[in-house]
C-alpha cells in the first residue's frame, strides 16, 4: 500500500510541475483569456502542491528503505541506484526552485531569481528524464504550449518598425554589454526608409507590490508615481493593476515629465481610460520639459492636466502631504537617479513619516 501511494503522490508531482511550468508562459495566447494574475496565480500554486509531492514520494522511499536495509546511511539510501540518485537530484533542485522563488529574493536580487529557475529547470528536464519515462511524455507537451507562445511572440504579434530616431536615456544603453550593439544598430538605420529593425514589446504585467511582505499599492489609501520620459511604463502596470482590481486606494497622483508630446500621445491611451473612473480621486500631472509646440498647458482631458517645465518635486510632495496628512501613502518613482535620492530623502522625513502617517517608497529602474 505504501508503495502504491508513493507512485500516485509521484505522478501527482509530475503533473502539477508539468502544469506549472506550462503556466510559466504566462504571456500565451492560450491563458489569455483567464487573465495574466490568473496564470501566475496558478503557476505558483502548482509548483508548491508539485514540490511537496515530490519531497513526499521521496522520503517515503528513503523509509521504505531504511526498514529494508536498517545498517545503511542516508547517502546510500539516496544513491543505491541510478533511479534513486536521480530522484535525489530532483529534489535538491525543486528545494532551490522554492528558495529562488521567495519573495524575499525576487526583490532582492531578479537575477539570482531568474538563474535558479532556469537553470534548476534545464536540471529537471535531464534528470527527471533519467529518473522515468512518463517525464519525457508530460515535457513534450509542455514544450508543445511553449512552442504556441514563441510562434505567437515573435511569428505573429511582432511586426517591423520604422524607426525615426532614437536618444541614450539615462542608464548604460550605449556602453551596456548587451544593449550597446543594438543601440549602434538603430542609430544606423535610423530614418533609412530601406531598412527596419524587428522589435517585440510586451505590456508591462504582473503584481506590483512595494515590500517583500507583499503589501501592494492597492494596500494603500494615497498612491504617488513619478515617472521620467520611459519610466511610465512600470506605472503602466500599477494603474492596470488598480483598475481591474479592487483596491483600498482612495487618491492617485501621476506626476509623468516627458521631453516631447510625441511620448505623452504614446501612452493616452492608457492614461484617458481613467477619464470615467469615479471611484478615486485622480491627479495626473504631465510636465513637458522641450517641445511644447503642439499641446498648450492646462487640462488636456478630465484627468490629464499639462504643464510646461520641469516640476517641482519638494512642492508637490509637500502638497500631497499636506492633503493626507493622516493616512499611508505609496510612492513608485521610476526616474533619473537624482530624482530618485532627492524625492525618497524628503518623504523618509519626519514631516512626512511619522505616527500618524508613513510613506513606503518602490524604486524601479531599468538595468541594460
Amino acid at each position: 500500500y505504501q508503495q502504491e501511494l508513493g507512485n500516485r503522490i509521484a505522478q501527482l508531482a509530475l503533473v502539477d510541475i508539468a502544469v506549472a511550468v506550462a503556466l510559466s508562459a504566462r504571456h500565451s495566447i492560450l491563458w489569455r483569456p483567464f487573465g495574466f494574475e490568473w496564470a501566475v496565480m496558478w503557476h505558483t500554486w502548482f509548483g508548491r502542491i508539485g514540490s511537496l509531492c515530490a519531497l513526499y514520494h521521496a522520503t517515503l522511499e528513503i523509509a521504505i528503505y531504511y526498514s529494508q536495509q536498517s545498517n545503511s546511511s542516508l547517502f546510500e539510501a539516496m544513491t543505491r541506484s541510478p533511479m534513486a540518485t536521480s530522484g535525489s537530484g530532483i529534489i535538491l533542485l525543486v528545494s532551490i526552485l522554492v528558495f529562488g522563488s521567495h519573495p524575499l529574493v525576487r526583490s532582492m536580487s531578479y537575477r539570482l531569481f531568474r538563474l535558479t529557475h532556469l537553470l534548476s529547470f534545464g536540471g529537471l528536464v535531464v534528470l527527471g528524464i533519467l529518473h522515468h519515462w512518463a517525464f519525457l511524455v508530460f515535457y513534450t507537451a509542455v514544450f508543445g504550449v511553449w512552442m504556441v507562445d514563441q510562434i505567437q511572440r515573435w511569428g505573429v504579434e511582432s511586426r517591423p518598425v520604422h524607426l525615426v530616431s532614437m536618444e541614450a536615456l539615462p542608464g548604460k544603453i550605449t556602453s551596456g554589454r548587451r544593449t550597446s550593439g543594438l543601440y549602434k544598430l538603430a542609430q544606423d538605420t535610423a530614418g533609412d526608409d530601406s531598412h527596419g529593425l524587428r522589435f517585440s514589446v510586451s505590456k508591462p504585467l504582473g503584481f506590483p507590490l512595494l515590500s517583500v511582505a507583499g503589501h501592494g499599492f492597492g494596500d494603500f489609501e494615497t498612491v504617488v508615481l513619478i515617472a521620467q520620459g520611459i519610466g511610465i511604463t512600470p506605472w503602466i502596470a500599477v494603474l492596470q493593476y488598480m483598475q481591474q482590481t479592487k483596491v483600498q486606494t482612495k487618491e492617485l497622483n501621476l506626476i509623468w515629465s516627458v521631453p516631447s508630446s510625441d511620448v505623452l500621445h504614446a501612452f493616452m491611451q492608457e492614461l484617458s481610460s481613467w477619464e470615467y473612473s469615479s471611484d478615486l480621486v485622480l491627479n495626473f500631472d504631465v510636465h513637458i520639459t522641450r517641445e511644447v509646440a503642439d499641446v498648450e498647458p492646462g487640462l488636456l482631458s478630465d484627468v490629464i492636466k499639462i504643464h510646461h517645465g520641469r516640476p517641482d518635486y519638494g512642492l508637490v510632495l509637500e502638497t500631497i502631504r499636506q492633503r493626507n496628512s493622516r493616512t499611508h501613502v505609496a510612492l513608485g518613482l521610476c526616474a533619473a537617479d537624482e530624482t530618485v535620492q532627492k524625492c525618497g530623502n524628503q518623504v523618509r522625513g519626519a514631516t512626512f513619516s511619522n505616527e500618524q502617517s508613513w510613506w513606503s517608497i518602490c524604486a524601479e529602474r531599468f538595468e541594460l
